[in-house]
Formats: structure tokens, sequence, C-alpha cells
């Protein structure tokens, strides 16, 4: 109260008080600090990753199955076949919501490492333009290898077996579409954030420089399976991009250049794409 209640009188504010523990009492206990390591790093991707597409899955098989309900049939293939026609707004829910949650679980347990652009840091900063730009013409590079060793061993892939942005690719028309708006503008900066950022450098300071960046490099390899595992070429331009990726982010101490370098990667291969006529 600045005034009593019932007379008026002003009131100062106690000055300097203090409230002593009872003799014999137990001090309360501090919340430890928030630090960037191993844990932390993989509470974030598993938030942001495993259980972002699970929940998407789910909501997406349940919409499918109770559109296929209200049409009278119980038929599981029609159920899958609506789902693949949901592949699109899955794919951009699952990159949308796993960017948002990825932010905010790592504004709530790491916050004082986002800036830290130190190599045990997360290094959420723009950077250098130059740097950014060097960045993106190595991610062309990579892109243009990738592609180049595509064109030598000749591989190719039944549909079947393609991953749902590959199938997306495929498709003219929106799913297209929305195939080159999640892979150049979406994709990038979620992916870039989390493993050459909070990632690399939780698991750096826990297992050090070499650890980090395999361990890193083989859980992003295994993200992209789905896409990769009946490609090997592509495989190929995964590992690469992820080390040119990780190379930028530590010769410029900031994670702009490593979004420019995927950005670039992903840029090169949808032009090639399109330039090589598939429909």
């Amino acid at each position: 109260m600045v005034f009593c209640a019932g007379c008026g009188t002003p009131l100062k504010a106690p000055q300097d008080v203090r409230i002593e523990a009872p003799a014999g009492a137990l001090p309360l206990p501090k919340s430890p600090p928030r630090e960037l390591n191993a844990r932390s790093a993989t509470i974030i991707l598993l938030v942001a990753s495993v259980a972002v597409e699970v929940f998407c899955g789910s909501l997406v098989a349940l919409i499918a199955i109770v559109v296929v309900a209200t049409q009278g049939a119980h038929d599981p293939q029609r159920t899958l076949g609506v789902m693949r026609v949901l592949t699109p707004e899955m794919t951009v829910l699952i990159v949308v919501l796993g960017g948002i949650v990825m932010v905010l679980a790592s504004r709530a347990l790491i916050r004082d490492h986002l800036k830290d652009t130190s190599p045990n840091g997360a290094a959420w900063v723009r950077g250098r333009w130059p740097d950014i730009i060097k960045a993106l013409l190595i991610g062309l590079l990579v892109g243009a290898c990738a592609h180049a060793i595509n064109k030598v061993t000749k591989s190719h892939v039944a549909h079947r077996n393609l991953g749902p942005l590959a199938r997306m690719a495929l498709t003219p028309g929106l799913p297209r579409i929305i195939w080159v708006v999640v892979g150049v503008l979406l994709t990038p900066p979620f992916e870039e954030l989390l493993f050459r950022g909070v990632l690399y450098g939780g698991y750096r300071k826990s297992f050090g420089p070499g650890w980090a960046a395999v361990s890193t490099t083989l859980i992003f390899v295994a993200l992209h399976l789905p896409e990769t595992i009946y490609f090997l070429p592509a495989m190929a331009g995964v590992i690469g991009v992820a080390a040119a990726a990780l190379w930028c982010r530590l010769r410029s101490r900031a994670i702009g250049p490593a979004i420019a370098a995927h950005v670039g990667y992903n840029i090169m291969i949808a032009l090639f794409f399109f330039a090589s006529g598939h429909t």
C-alpha cells in the first residue's frame, strides 16, 4: 500500500527488507542454469522433429479417416489415397510447425546461448554479407556436384519408392510450387538453426568437435532417409550440403552463411530438376 487505508496517510516503501530464514532451515534451491549441451539440444530436436511429425501424421490420418467415413466407406486403400492427396499440406504443416516449436523450445531452454557465436554456442546471428554470398555460391557448387554424380551414375528410382517431397516435385501444379517454396524458403532456415546451430553447439560442448560434426551429420542424413534411401546420389548431396553448411557456420561464426549454403544447394537442385524436363 502507498497510503493508509483508514486515514490516507502516505506510507514510505520499506528500505532494504530482508527475510531471514529460521535457524537450521535448509537453503532454498536455486534453479540450475540452462546450458546448451547434448541433453538440451537433443530435447529440442525430439520436440521439434519427432514429436511434430508424429502429431502432424496423426492429424492427417484422422482427417483422412473422417473423410472416408463420411463417404460411407471403410476402405484402408481409400484412406491412404486421401492421405497422399493431403501430403503437400502435411509437409508444409510439419516444416512450419516444427520450426515454430524449435524456436520456442530453444528460447525456453537455452535463451542465453542462442547469440553465442563460439563453436559451443548456437550462433543465431546473421553474419557478414560477404560470408553469406560466398556460402550461397558454395551451396550452388555442391548442388551442381550432386547433379553431376547423378548424371555419371545414371541413377533412377521407381516412382513408388519416392519420398513425399519427391512425389510433390513430380506433380505439376500446386504440389510442385509448394515443393519449391518449402525447399528453398522454409526448410533451410529451420534446419540450419537446429542442426548447425543448436545441435552442433550442444553436442560439441558435450562430446568435442569431431563427434559433434559426425553425429549431427548422421542425424541430418537419417531424417532425410525417406527421400534418399532409394536414391544414393541424393544421399551424397545431403551429406555434402551438411558438411558445407557446417564449414560455413564455423568459419563465419554465424548461422546466416550456413542457411545461405543450404538455400544455394536447394536452388541448384530445383533448377536442374526443372531443366531436365521432369513431368
